[in-house]
């Protein structure tokens, strides 16, 4: 049996991705700043997704429609 070998690099998602990941797997709206909050805190597509269902059911049960990270 051959094997193919191939090193890969894995990097963190930016900003641009996160915002594209958003607007196809969530009607929510996200502010540039939440977008960048979740940006610093997922590194793997599993953990970003983990995040926007449980950010779905959080909004759905507050009856949010709009994300805004706010200090």
């Amino acid at each position: 049996m051959d094997r193919i070998y191939k090193s890969l690099k894995f990097e963190q998602f930016n900003q641009e991705y996160i915002a594209d990941i958003l607007i196809q797997l969530t009607d929510l709206n996200f502010n540039e700043d939440a977008i960048n909050y979740i940006a610093t805190r997922t590194n793997q597509f599993r953990q970003l997704v983990k995040l926007i269902n449980q950010i779905e059911k959080l909004s759905q049960t507050n009856k949010i429609e709009t994300l805004m990270n706010t200090l």
